[in-house]
């Protein structure tokens, strides 16, 4: 017992230091490439360099980019080892099913305070872009280019439009073509709006036009959206309170009889059959948190 033990604590931490090794061969690779391809454009490195970090899974990365949190090598490696530290001391406290249910809790920990930081921020970033772009329209109307205005517009925009649109203007400074760096933009952090700003630039690049009236109807558009989602979030308010109790109503219950009655304990951590029970009822849980979140969910 003791040996599979070790070997479960071991897995984490030789997955972290595998992650390491493999980033730091690639970041090698790529100032090798870097220092071979000379003819490459100004702005190349600046692009290539950020594929210096963790690889993430696609459905993933719009969240991290949301939240703007870079999947380091080192985040990476703490992270796994704080689960595989976790998981260890919950083994050797209650069993395999408490080190299972640990992991699972702190991992739904982090992907909740991913989420929750995302949400709060593209939420900054929606409201504050009409107020960027009538800053964009003013510029272009008295002369400027439009990545001019793009680039002048952003030192008095709000700090998330800055955060946010920074990196793109700096691209579009150094070079870069404006609806490429947009696009770039729009792609990475899979926001509507942003992506209908990339839409609307790559169109008039394409096709010409008065721009000024686009990014003022677009502005609009932004406001009537926002203005239909608050709307939506008044109208749905008491359906989401009622889904969090039914949510946390099972697992305090579950708490609540772990902790006051010993026989429960025993049966759960102790017995075959009690981890089967435990198993299958987190299953459960899980797959009921899961519907009931996309069934609240509304998007227009």
């Amino acid at each position: 017992m003791m040996g599979v033990v070790f070997i479960l604590m071991a897995l984490p931490l030789i997955g972290s230091v595998g992650i390491v090794l493999l980033t730091a061969h690639r970041r090698d690779m790529l100032v090798l490439d870097r220092r071979m391809g000379s003819r490459v454009v100004a702005v190349a490195p600046v692009v290539r360099q950020r594929k210096a970090l963790v690889t993430m899974p696609q459905r993933i990365e719009p969240l991290l980019a949301q939240a703007q949190i870079e999947p380091t090598p080192q985040l990476v490696a703490i992270l796994c080892g704080v689960l595989a530290l976790s998981f260890a001391l919950s083994l050797a406290i209650g069993g395999l099913v408490l080190g299972l249910i640990a992991v699972a809790a702190e991992a739904a920990l982090v992907i909740m305070y991913v989420d929750a930081r995302a949400r709060r921020r593209r939420d900054g970033l929606i409201d504050a872009l009409p107020f960027y772009l009538d800053a964009v329209r003013q510029l272009m109307s008295i002369g400027n280019s439009l990545p001019q205005a793009l680039q002048r517009a952003l030192p008095t925009a709000a700090d998330t439009i800055q955060s946010f649109l920074g990196p793109a203007t700096r691209r579009i400074e150094l070079g870069a073509p404006v609806a490429d760096s947009m696009q770039q933009l729009a792609d990475r952090l899979a926001i509507a709006e942003v992506a209908m700003l990339a839409a609307a630039i790559r169109v008039n690049i394409r096709f010409g036009g008065p721009m000024t009236s686009i990014l003022n109807n677009l502005a609009q558009i932004v406001r009537e959206r926002l203005r239909i989602k608050r709307e939506l979030a008044s109208a749905t308010a008491e359906v989401k309170i009622s889904t969090q109790l039914l949510v946390a109503l099972p697992l305090l219950l579950t708490a609540f009889l772990l902790t006051s009655n010993q026989a429960y304990r025993d049966f759960f951590f102790n017995e075959p059959r009690g981890h089967r029970m435990a198993f299958v009822a987190a299953v459960l849980q899980g797959l009921g948190i899961t519907l009931m979140m996309r069934m609240k969910r509304m998007s227009f």
